[in-house]
């Protein structure tokens, strides 16, 4: 799925080779290998996603808002779900999600975006810069 959503992008997805040595686990590896030398970890974020557990919370601008707990654990999840028309379909949801620059273009609390380091389809660390909500609160910077 990976591959052909990809290969339908106007403007293709390229390494970012950053200031840092790029992850052993990503190095001469078929993405079937990784993914499956990481399958656990898959596996951990599809069980969180699962619909049992999940408390709504609100509904705001379409916008489902849900969050769940686990026994022994100090962390909420949290996620929003909503219905978006996209024409271009999955491939422009991947472009516009992974490209960090463009970000201010549509996120009206994101100031800058950067690609600190790429390797698609293995990982991806990019930098955010957001403004304060309110007076109280100070600006963030986010690194996904």
């Amino acid at each position: 799925m990976w591959r052909e959503a990809v290969a339908r992008l106007d403007t293709p997805i390229y390494d970012v080779e950053g200031e840092f040595r790029r992850r052993i686990s990503s190095e001469d590896v078929s993405l079937e290998i990784y993914a499956e030398r990481h399958s656990s970890a898959f596996e951990r974020l599809i069980q969180i996603e699962a619909k049992e557990g999940w408390q709504f919370k609100r509904e705001d601008q379409g916008v489902r808002i849900s969050v769940k707990t686990e026994p022994g654990r100090d962390l909420y999840y949290f996620k929003g779900v909503t219905d978006v028309k996209v024409p271009q379909g999955l491939p422009r949801i991947l472009y516009v999600l992974l490209n960090a620059e463009e970000r201010p273009q549509w996120d009206e609390m994101c100031v800058s975006g950067s690609t600190v380091q790429s390797f698609p389809p293995f990982y991806r660390y990019s930098h955010m810069k957001f403004l304060a909500q309110s007076s109280l609160i100070s600006p963030r910077d986010l690194l996904l």
